[in-house]
């Protein structure tokens, strides 16, 4: 793939994550996984997500984010790798299934599944002992 094409695709996923409104439902269930993680509603953090589901805190946001999870993953071993990136999959999933669907059918959208295949990319070494 040419780089042109990587770069739009990146931006692309950057849209869909950080660049809409999300939605009523998908709001919810995040703030609601939050709460259940043991995030406190009066804490900063709890209120800066509040914020930022409403108003796009940018691409960059995201791209800190890969950086401090590819960083972590370096510390991790191969076990660790793969128990962080199920929970925070697991936990994506839920906020994209929540968008929508019938019956829990088609519940996460084909761009969904594009932005969750690129979060798990983040996921990568495993070599501390």
């Amino acid at each position: 793939m040419s780089k042109d094409f990587l770069a739009l695709r990146e931006r692309a996923l950057e849209d869909e994550v950080f660049h809409r409104i999300v939605e009523a439902n998908e709001r919810a269930a995040v703030l609601k996984d939050a709460e259940e993680e043991g995030g406190n509603v009066g804490t900063a953090g709890y209120q800066m997500l509040k914020h930022w589901l409403s108003e796009s805190p940018g691409g960059k946001v995201l791209h800190a984010w890969k950086d401090n999870v590819g960083a972590a993953c370096q510390t991790l071993t191969a076990q660790g790798v793969a128990s962080l990136r199920n929970d925070v999959i697991s936990h994506a999933c839920k906020v994209a299934a929540a968008a929508g669907g019938i019956l829990g059918i088609g519940s996460i959208s084909q761009k969904e599944e594009a932005v969750l295949d690129d979060l798990g990319q983040a996921f990568v070494g495993g070599t501390a002992e």
